[in-house]
């Protein structure tokens, strides 16, 4: 198995770049990165109806 800059060097003799593979994934998957912001917005608003929720019921003595 050849070392790790012995592999970029290949890639890079054979006209590959990291930045062109990256590139041709965002290209291919689009909505990968908007899976994800969605993800995040649905996370947040779940933690933060948590907090609400136990300052609610800390409030009224449950």
């Amino acid at each position: 198995m050849p070392k790790p800059n012995e592999q970029r060097k290949t890639l890079s003799q054979n006209g590959l770049s990291d930045e062109e593979i990256w590139s041709a994934i965002r290209y291919l998957d689009p909505d990968t990165h908007k899976a994800t912001t969605g993800n995040a917005i649905i996370a947040f608003v779940a933690v933060l109806s948590i907090i609400c929720l136990t300052i609610l019921f800390y409030a009224r003595g449950w």
